[in-house]
């Protein structure tokens, strides 16, 4: 696996680190033996199953300043997704440390309001610690007359944030407001968790921060 910096030392040398990985292996352990039944899964388990181990990442060292673009480029195309999710706090690390400084942010970005969300691109926002809120049944963008050029106020984020909970927004642009009610597609209490925190690879340090 290759990453190659997308800026100039000069520049990345001005900021400080954001993500370093040192000797990152994560490793899965496959069952290569496809003749087992459901039965014999349930009254014997995984004891005595052929395996393998495959390496997905192995010995990435990788430093990432603030504000630099990084690409990563694996040998056969494998691996990218999992180092990025080893670097979320999403998968432990077989070997080696991961250290992150600051947590994601999509260019300021706090909420989102659409009529539905897709169930991964919900979850995602979460995960990143972007609020997806949803309009009510029969209405809309248009319906509402907004162009996405207003201004927006959410009220009623702080006060015990629950799944599905209903928020008034404040749309204002040029001189001329529209109020309307959303829900805000948390959808279980542990990504209340997650938001809270500013998003899961926050949530995540935090709690591995909390056990040591």
């Amino acid at each position: 696996m290759t990453v190659a910096p997308a800026t100039d030392d000069a520049g990345a040398a001005s900021s400080a680190l954001a993500v370093v990985t040192t000797g990152l292996h994560v490793e899965y352990r496959a069952y290569t033996d496809s003749t087992i039944t459901l039965r014999s899964l349930v009254s014997q388990g995984f004891h005595g199953r052929e395996r393998l181990t495959v390496h997905a990442v192995r010995g990435v060292d990788l430093q990432v300043r603030q504000g630099e673009v990084v690409g990563i480029v694996g040998s056969n195309g494998s691996g990218k997704s999992t180092l990025l999710a080893a670097i979320a706090g999403l998968l432990p690390p077989s070997q080696g440390s991961v250290l992150v400084s600051s947590q994601p942010s999509l260019l300021g970005v706090n909420a989102v309001i659409a009529q539905s969300f897709e169930r991964i691109h919900r979850s995602n926002l979460v995960g990143m610690g972007v609020l997806p809120l949803q309009f009510l049944d029969g209405e809309d963008a248009t319906s509402l007359g907004l162009t996405g050029k207003e201004t927006f106020e959410i009220s009623g984020i702080a006060a015990d944030l629950h799944p599905g909970k209903k928020l008034a927004v404040h749309a204002a642009l040029e001189g001329r407001s529209t109020k309307f009610t959303v829900t805000a597609r948390i959808d279980t209490p542990n990504e209340v968790d997650y938001y809270k925190h500013g998003g899961i690879l926050v949530y995540v340090l935090r709690q591995l921060i909390r056990r040591n």
